[in-house]
């Protein structure tokens, strides 16, 4: 028994040392995520979390066309009158940016900023759902991982912009009128 209980510690020791020796003596760490950062841009942004609104859209602005809009065929494109309307609210909205344009997701982000302090992002979304149809919601991903989501709509087809206008304001009391949601945005100041 006591020869295992040597085999485990030796083993203990060797991931220490492959640790430390990765991480502070090669950069193995920060080439690797390098590497990640450029396969998954959007990934990466997550992991790095911005602390300030000029730190995410630094990070937005990072990402190339063809990193966000990986994807030729676009969901975006059966519902131009929502990209108008996203695009009407990104001009309006400071740090608005978009996120991911592809077959399956239509997604802007914004951050939650509470007095110049980054707390989260808030995510408008447009996903694609069964039968030909898409989903419209809003999440918040808050520094801590906190999600917070208000209730989906489901769309059959592309609505009139005004419609869009009153869906997504609709959304948006929903989610500010959500307990959760103001905790996360006061989180520390109160």
């Amino acid at each position: 028994m006591e020869t295992f209980f040597i085999i485990i510690g030796i083993l203990v020791v060797v991931i220490i040392f492959k640790f430390v020796y990765d991480t502070y003596l090669t950069d193995n760490t920060d080439k690797n995520f390098e590497e990640y950062r450029k396969s998954d841009p959007i990934g990466a942004a997550e992991i790095e979390r911005p602390k300030t609104p000029q730190q995410f859209n630094d990070l937005v602005d990072a990402l190339t066309e063809e990193q966000v809009a990986r994807s030729m065929k676009k969901l975006s494109s059966n519902y131009n009158n929502f990209k108008w309307v996203m695009k009407e609210f990104s001009e309006d909205m400071e740090g608005m940016k978009l996120i991911s344009d592809t077959e399956n997701n239509f997604i802007y982000k914004v951050p939650v900023l509470t007095y110049g302090k980054v707390m989260g992002q808030i995510n408008y979304i447009l996903t694609k759902h069964e039968n030909n149809k898409a989903v419209i919601f809003i999440r918040v991903d808050g520094n801590n991982d906190e999600k917070i989501e208000t209730n989906k709509v489901i769309l059959d087809f592309d609505i009139p912009k005004d419609e869009y206008i009153e869906l997504i304001q609709s959304l948006q009391v929903e989610l500010v009128s959500n307990q959760a949601y103001l905790n996360l945005t006061t989180k520390g100041f109160m």
